[in-house]
């Protein structure tokens, strides 16, 4: 008798990380809004291990990750070739939003500004300029006022529902022939099963890890429009690629995907 991990339903998904946001976004609100990041435990603070050296890479360990899945998954070549499709416009996505030419700083330069201490004895008045929440804070030792999208929320949610759409069909297949009773346990099958199955788990925790993060982010940091604008993102990147066109023409999985594990 074998073992059968449901399905990804896309409602589930999507009310899931939504009902993160608006939870954590209430308890900011009503508990850490106004508290100083010093008195935040040692890794929900912007510089902990978890933020520094994770959150703000997590596109690199999520390569990382799909690239371990990818090499035990049993994929045939043509399943790669439009796995390497798929992950190079998710990567252009994030790209072109976080980066060059920077969606999310085009958005804080056209809706917020620094704001400059008076370095004057003459006058208390502060200087606004027009800068990114990044330059002003560190370069110009500022304040930054105005409108922004969470980068940390799009990108741990563009992460996980990537790895999740991504690994989780064939998580399944692995699984149940992993686990299947009737299968001997030294079958090639079985025990390319297991290999795979193993490197999907430690795949999938990074969707555990980037939830973590993503709890902590709506819970310390953010107003909520700008949590909202951040899920917003990769909620359309997801529904548009991965709900319709990639089911039309670059499937994640068919019949012809995984016939070693089949």
């Amino acid at each position: 008798m074998g073992f059968n991990l449901p399905s990804l339903k896309p409602t589930y998904i999507i009310t899931l990380y939504s009902t993160v946001v608006l939870i954590g976004s209430i308890i900011h609100k009503l508990y850490y809004e106004h508290q100083n990041e010093n008195t935040f435990g040692t890794l929900t603070r912007k510089k902990s291990i978890v933020n520094q050296y994770f959150a703000k890479f997590a596109w690199a360990w999520t390569t990382i990750a799909i690239s371990v899945f990818v090499v035990f998954s049993g994929k045939k070549k043509e399943s790669i070739k439009r796995f390497i499709i798929r992950y190079v416009i998710a990567t252009l996505y994030w790209f072109i939003l976080c980066r060059w030419p920077g969606v999310f700083s085009i958005i804080q330069l056209r809706y917020g500004k620094c704001e400059i201490p008076s370095k004057s004895d003459e006058s208390d008045e502060p200087s606004f300029i027009s800068s990114t929440s990044f330059k002003c804070k560190r370069i110009h030792k500022g304040h930054w006022i105005g409108f922004d999208v969470s980068g940390h929320v799009f990108l741990l949610v563009h992460c996980s529902l990537f790895l999740l759409e991504e690994i989780w069909p064939i998580f399944q297949k692995q699984l149940k022939i992993a686990l299947n009773e009737n299968e001997n346990n030294k079958s090639v099958k079985r025990q390319r099963a297991i290999k795979g199955a193993c490197a999907s788990i430690f795949s999938l925790s990074f969707v555990c890890l980037w939830f973590y993060v993503l709890w902590i982010t709506t819970t310390h940091y953010h107003h909520f429009r700008e949590k909202f604008f951040g899920l917003l993102f990769p909620t359309v990147y997801w529904f548009v690629f991965y709900q319709n066109i990639w089911k039309k023409y670059l499937q994640v999985e068919d019949k012809r995907s995984f016939k070693k594990i089949n």
